[in-house]
């Protein structure tokens, strides 16, 4: 049973891994109209099967919305990248639903 366990543990974990790509941020808000707050991209997210390949979108009620939208504004105020984990078919009101968020430089 212990053989069966590991690599069942170990598939497990990878298929919640995600896809990462970094991008410049061109736009940052919230809508009223979609209860989210946003990020738009100059690059294109190249694994998303979403509607819209450049808007990232939170739920205004997510535990995580308000460092996302911090921690977008600080990225382009600062003039660096932030890097986006994200699933392929993960899409909310067309745009793309991040599951990690980081600056990077």
């Amino acid at each position: 049973m212990k053989r069966l366990t590991l690599p069942l543990i170990f598939l497990s974990s990878l298929s919640f891994a995600g896809i990462e790509e970094t991008f410049t941020i061109k736009n940052v808000g919230a809508s009223n109209n979609t209860n989210t707050v946003f990020i738009d991209t100059v690059e294109q997210a190249t694994g998303s099967s979403c509607t819209n390949t450049v808007h990232f979108k939170l739920p205004l009620d997510d535990k995580l919305a308000g460092k996302f939208y911090s921690a977008a504004l600080m990225a382009k105020a600062s003039g660096q990248k932030i890097a986006l984990t994200y699933e392929p078919n993960a899409c909310i009101s067309g745009g793309i639903l991040p599951t990690v968020f980081k600056i990077v430089q």
